[in-house]
């Protein structure tokens, strides 16, 4: 390797399968706290799509838009856990803007603790690929 060449390293961050009940369909969530709770953000994706059809560049423009701890906190370096709600679909959550540097990475239909970008996510993409 090139002395100063960096790889982003990805973590499967499903930690358990299934829902919390919190998470829309074909939606995924971020957690303001650990273990799915607090206040939560959300997004929706196409399902029947087979492509990324979610995909946010930039979270810093965004808030935790429901009641709990976080709530009206930028998304941006704030979210601690995920949860994807959908089989066979896929959730990546970016330590940099514009999709870069270490991922989060969740599996259809399950939720975790964020490994590589707890309170460090920047970005984030969705969808059925």
């Amino acid at each position: 390797m090139a002395q100063g060449t960096a790889f982003a390293d990805t973590h499967n961050s499903s930690d358990t399968k299934g829902s919390t009940g919190r998470c829309a369909s074909s939606h995924v969530c971020l957690y303001f706290n650990s273990g799915q709770t607090g206040a939560k953000f959300s997004v929706a994706y196409d399902k029947n799509n087979a492509n990324v059809t979610a995909a946010i560049p930039n979270l810093a423009n965004y808030r935790f838009d429901s009641s709990g701890s976080g709530a009206g906190q930028t998304v941006k370096n704030n979210a601690a856990s995920a949860e994807i709600n959908g089989l066979n679909c896929s959730m990546w959550v970016y330590y940099s803007s514009n999709y870069g540097g270490n991922v989060d990475w969740l599996a259809g239909n399950s939720y975790g603790q964020l490994w590589y970008t707890y309170n460090e996510n920047a970005s984030l993409k969705a969808g059925c690929p």
